[in-house]
């Protein structure tokens, strides 16, 4: 199976100004990330991927990237690849949760990663192009924690 990962990440706050005899507006994409397109032969590679939701239990939920849920939720050993990219989503009516490689054979994120609960649902994205640590059998568990049985989305692509 190929994967391309096909990114944009836009960012276009509009500002309007007032000043005098001035009304206009500013867009400011000068921040937009479009039309990166990875595979298996770019730099970054991308070779496997997984988009699944899952609830915790117990307030805990422990993704083993040796045994990553992929199509069909067929197990995919992603042993030797990197992390690239993260995709959290903590819906609305949830509590904050957190996403850290801490534990035993954790796969270090570089620090946790706090995704707030509230009103709306919350995201967190990552984009790491080659600056995690490769995945093994000592780095190899990404541990959730919230309150009880909270259910969230995550998407990681590796390569």
């Amino acid at each position: 199976m190929a994967v391309t990962l096909n990114l944009n990440l836009l960012f276009g706050p509009e500002e309007t100004i007032s000043e005098d005899a001035l009304s206009t507006s500013v867009t400011h994409d000068g921040y937009n990330l479009s039309g990166v397109s990875l595979t298996s032969a770019t730099t970054p590679p991308v070779t496997k991927c997984s988009f699944q939701d899952y609830a915790l239990s117990g307030g805990t939920k422990t993704i083993d990237l040796t045994a990553l849920l992929g199509l069909k939720n067929e197990s995919q050993d992603c042993t030797g690849l990197k992390l690239q990219f993260l995709v959290f989503i903590n819906a609305a009516s949830n509590a904050d949760m957190v996403i850290s490689g801490e534990g035993a054979n954790g796969y270090s994120l570089g620090a946790a990663r706090t995704i707030n609960g509230g009103t709306a649902a919350n995201y967190d994205i990552m984009y790491a192009p080659e600056s995690l640590p490769d995945v093994a059998s000592g780095a190899k568990n990404l541990v959730v924690t919230g309150t009880g049985s909270q259910s969230f989305k995550l998407g990681v692509v590796l390569g």
